[in-house]
């Protein structure tokens, strides 16, 4: 009788984390700690990390008060695992999406975002896809938030385009609509930054359903 062989991981506390997200996984990483979590990543790749460029950023990454320079940190990560390791690189890219809000940074969320937006279209799901786009465009209105009008014309860009394939053209065409207000409102310069609710409604923006 042929039986499994059984594959030992190096540590479950941080495979298991990581399939629940940033929070969960780089609340343990922190439990364990540098050392423990760099060994981790060279186990994890495939292709030949080195020790002495994972331990500064890592170093960064658990240890830094500054939300800024943690998603520099995760952002290289991920560049650098992206490849061989998406579960890792999609969690990565979530650091730097959340790390960016944290920092009120909207170049670093959409950065964080539009990468995250890449994977679920890799795997299939518009929709998802979508919500990260729809959640920076309300992000983008709050008071106290500053966005440059080029990320937020973009943002329309990509949901004009995800809903078109995704057959809803309605929502598409909404999206479209609202893209065309607000590139009237700053005159055309997707330079310009904007604060604050850049709509004379609150009303949020939401995803298309099936």
């Amino acid at each position: 009788m042929d039986e499994t062989p059984l594959i030992f991981s190096f540590d479950a506390g941080l495979d298991a984390a990581l399939t629940k997200g940033w929070v969960a996984w780089i609340e343990m990483a922190r439990k364990k700690g540098i050392e423990r979590t760099a060994e981790w990543f060279l186990r994890r790749d495939q292709t030949g990390l080195d020790l002495s460029d994972l331990e500064p950023l890592l170093a960064t990454l658990l240890g830094s008060a500054s939300p800024f320079d943690r998603a520099m940190a995760a952002s290289e990560l991920a560049e650098l695992t992206e490849l061989e390791d998406d579960a890792m690189a999609a969690t990565l890219w979530e650091g730097v999406l959340v790390s960016g809000r944290e920092a009120s940074d909207s170049e670093v969320y959409f950065e964080g975002l539009s990468q995250l937006a890449e994977i679920e279209l890799e795997y299939g799901d518009p929709q998802a896809a979508a919500a990260l786009y729809v959640d920076f465009l309300n992000w983008s209105k709050v008071a106290g938030h500053t966005t440059e009008a080029e990320a937020i014309l973009t943002a329309f860009d990509q949901l004009v385009e995800l809903a078109e394939g995704d057959g809803a053209p309605a929502a598409s065409a909404a999206f479209a609509h609202a893209q065309a207000s607000f590139f009237r409102s700053v005159d055309g310069d997707d330079s310009r930054i904007v604060a604050g609710n850049w709509e004379a409604t609150e009303e949020p923006y939401v995803v298309w359903s099936d």
